[in-house]
């Protein structure tokens, strides 16, 4: 007949399990505390990329007396060594540009669709209308309106669309 013994616990391997487990919290705390650091820099990178983007097209525009056609702003923008991919955000996904005539004259508009890529609002005229706001949701739009820095709300708890229209 084969006897198995059981170890009793003592103080040392009761002392190694709770390390063990204060270990593993640990790293997935600090896991946690990299991934929140490493949204925020490509959130701050996007602005930052959106801002020279601004600063190109303004530039041009007071130079020509217009806003720049989409192949010259890419050609500015692509010329200006703005690092690589400069036609995409912090996230890697295309930047959008387009102009508008309003009451106040002709403005311009550059958007990153955040880290999921999608629009915020279905039509893209609606990001004129758009006014200050900060959200921290990695997947809010980033907008860059005639040199202005604003964003979407992001995503609301019932997954609509938060924005803040004048």
């Amino acid at each position: 007949m084969l006897v198995v013994k059981s170890r009793k616990s003592g103080p040392g391997r009761d002392l190694l399990i709770a390390l063990g487990f204060l270990f593993v919290a640990l790293v997935s705390y600090l896991a946690y505390l990299w991934y929140e650091y490493a949204t925020m820099v490509t959130i701050i990178d996007t602005d930052i990329r959106l801002k020279n983007h601004a600063k190109i097209i303004s530039e041009f525009w007071s130079s020509s007396g217009r806003a720049p056609t989409t192949t010259e702003w890419q050609q500015l923008s692509i010329r200006s060594s703005m690092g690589p991919n400069p036609m995409h955000d912090g996230w890697g996904n295309p930047i959008m540009y387009m102009t508008d005539r309003r009451e106040e004259g002709e403005t311009f508009l550059l958007i990153s669709f955040g880290r999921d890529g999608r629009p915020d609002l279905a039509n893209p005229k609606d990001y004129f209308l758009l006014e200050s706001a900060w959200s921290s949701d990695p997947n809010a739009d980033q907008v860059n309106i005639g040199g202005k820095a604003v964003r979407t709300g992001g995503k609301g708890d019932d997954g609509e669309t938060v924005h803040f229209p004048h």
